[in-house]
């Protein structure tokens, strides 16, 4: 009965997100048609792409449970600083992904390869990266469970979905985000690896993001990540997903004016400092 009601709260939750999902991804291209000349900007970018791989760190290992927050992702990357109140396992995560991150996941175009990805998923678990080598599922009593493929089957839905993602050719932002959106779905439906799958797939999204000019985008919405594959689950769609996308491609072109404006003012800032020292 609780599950019915969940359910039922769900689908109204996310209808009222998606009804207007032509709206979003047109705001969302409007973000970053207003932002992209910055990527030119070797100071904005890089400062902007920093901050961009902690975001990222974070965010991807909290849709995975990880209680980090963003200052203690960055203590303990950047300087190995850990608290109480969270596992060995949990710092040993964001290491992980911050070394996958700043090791795989390059503004400028990158071949998707199996191997490329083998690679993500190896530096993501602290180990070789491997396909599976036996029937999981993913969920619990409390949620809907899911079955992906018998591992037998892996290496060749493996092969032809990286084949698709290099034939994959948008006419516009909209048709990416959808074609992107729904790529993303179906790897984490396949779940290649034991482990790192989400991590590994959020990192593949990116990679695509760039590759078609695009900001990489941190997705932050935990329950709402979780609803967009079952919503994928029920009836093939991706709807809330590229809404999620969305939103946090809008948060990456904030973010990346907010770059231009805060040197904009620290050198209106030192100039007049200049000034008044002159007088």
């Amino acid at each position: 009965m609780y599950n019915a009601l969940n359910n039922e709260n769900e689908r109204t939750e996310s209808m009222a997100l998606i009804q207007n999902i032509q709206s979003h991804i047109e705001k969302a291209e409007q973000s970053l048609h207003s932002v992209l000349r910055l990527r030119a900007d070797k100071l904005i970018w890089d400062a902007f792409y920093s901050g961009f791989e902690y975001r990222f760190c974070w965010s991807s290992n909290s849709l995975e449970g990880n209680s980090l927050s963003l200052d203690e992702t960055i203590a303990v990357v950047d300087f190995d600083e850990v608290s109480s109140g969270h596992t060995y396992s949990e710092y040993q995560d964001a290491k992980n992904l911050y070394r996958a991150i700043r090791e795989t996941l390059r503004p400028q175009p990158t071949e998707i390869t199996e191997e490329w990805i083998q690679k993500v998923n190896g530096i993501v678990l602290g180990q070789e990266g491997a396909y599976r080598d036996e029937n999981v599922f993913i969920g619990n009593a409390a949620e809907a469970v899911y079955y992906p493929p018998m591992f037998e089957d892996v290496p060749d839905l493996m092969k032809k979905h990286v084949n698709a993602a290099q034939e994959l050719r948008f006419k516009s932002f909209a048709d990416a985000i959808v074609g992107i959106a729904k790529w993303h779905i179906q790897f984490e439906r396949i779940h290649p690896f034991r482990d790192g799958n989400g991590r590994t797939g959020r990192i593949i999204l990116n990679q695509m993001l760039m590759n078609n000019g695009y900001l990489p985008a941190a997705i932050s919405h935990t329950s709402k990540y979780r609803q967009a594959f079952r919503a994928y689950d029920r009836n093939q769609d991706t709807s809330l997903l590229i809404y999620l996308i969305c939103d946090a491609l809008e948060e990456s072109a904030q973010l990346l004016l907010s770059c231009e404006k805060k040197r904009e003012m620290d050198y209106a800032k030192e100039r007049k400092n200049r000034e008044d020292l002159s007088r």
